[in-house]
């Protein structure tokens, strides 16, 4: 297979303001031709033969081509940014899954080496999820921003108990939630009823549909308990305008919503409350 060139950055012409959730071209530099861009380093599908691709929420595009090291991204017919640099992107040093995305080992290598290397995604890293928190009220849903790429797939979902235990549940499940501004229901697992959920416990759920991730970007794990007491999680204590964001374009650490909630996840995170206490989920 040819050399090519994987294309993975946020489009900020001034180095501070992103164009978020824009459609753009990609041609060569200093001409009016377009580029022929493909979806992944394979090179088997066409993401576009007229260099058009769009911006996540977040600014961030992904995209490859056949051995072009720069190209002029253009909004319209204004050129952005000229001659941007596309990184060179060989097989033979990072070998692809068969589903066509990197291995863990050479997309986060410390994150995969934590893992043992295997496939998983998580809101904090182990060594931040001391804190024994008091994240949960009964029938109140907990969510937790988590942070997914694009093709990855969500099939379980990992929350760990602190010091204490469920007391008498009745009720108690997992959900993931989208990256809309109204986070919209993607999968739940199913309810754990009264099982047992004991203290100092990581407790894997499988969802009901296993849920591909179609675009990189920010989701969020959705933790609920009905129970006499629940339990305490782990995870990171921070302060309420930190989780929150200090930019208005930040998203959203870690919030609560819903009452009197039982065994079905409601179908958004509707009138959330920002909250300090951020539990730590797995995805995987």
């Amino acid at each position: 297979m040819a050399a090519v060139y994987r294309f993975a950055r946020v489009i900020a012409p001034d180095n501070v303001n992103p164009q978020r959730s824009k459609a753009l071209t990609a041609k060569y530099p200093g001409t009016s031709n377009t580029v022929t861009l493909y979806t992944d380093p394979t090179l088997t599908a066409v993401l576009s033969s007229a260099g058009a691709f769009s911006t996540d929420a977040t600014g961030f595009a992904e995209f490859c081509t056949n051995g072009v090291p720069a190209i002029d991204v253009y909004s319209g017919s204004t050129l952005l940014q000229a001659n941007i640099p596309v990184g060179a992107y060989y097989n033979i040093d990072a070998p692809l899954t068969s589903s066509a995305t990197l291995l863990p080992a050479f997309a986060d290598p410390v994150n995969a080496a934590y893992a043992g290397g295997a496939t998983t995604a998580a809101n904090l890293p182990r060594t931040l999820a001391a804190s024994d928190l008091a994240a949960l009220t009964t029938q109140v849903m907990t969510s937790t921003a988590i942070y997914l790429p694009a093709g990855f797939t969500v099939t379980n979902l990992t929350f760990v108990s602190g010091a204490t235990a469920a007391g008498t549940p009745t009720n108690w499940w997992y959900a993931l939630y989208s990256t809309a501004a109204t986070p919209a229901l993607l999968s739940q697992t199913a309810d754990q009823l009264t099982a047992a959920w004991a203290a100092n416990t990581a407790v894997t759920l499988a969802l009901t549909t296993p849920y591909v991730i179609p675009a990189a970007g920010v989701y969020y794990a959705a933790v609920a308990v009905k129970a006499t007491t629940v339990p305490t999680l782990a995870g990171a204590t921070s302060r309420v305008p930190v989780v929150s964001g200090a930019l208005s374009t930040d998203k959203t650490l870690a919030v609560t919503s819903g009452s009197a909630l039982t065994g079905t996840a409601p179908a958004t995170i509707a009138t959330p409350t920002n909250v300090a206490t951020i539990p730590y989920v797995v995805a995987n």
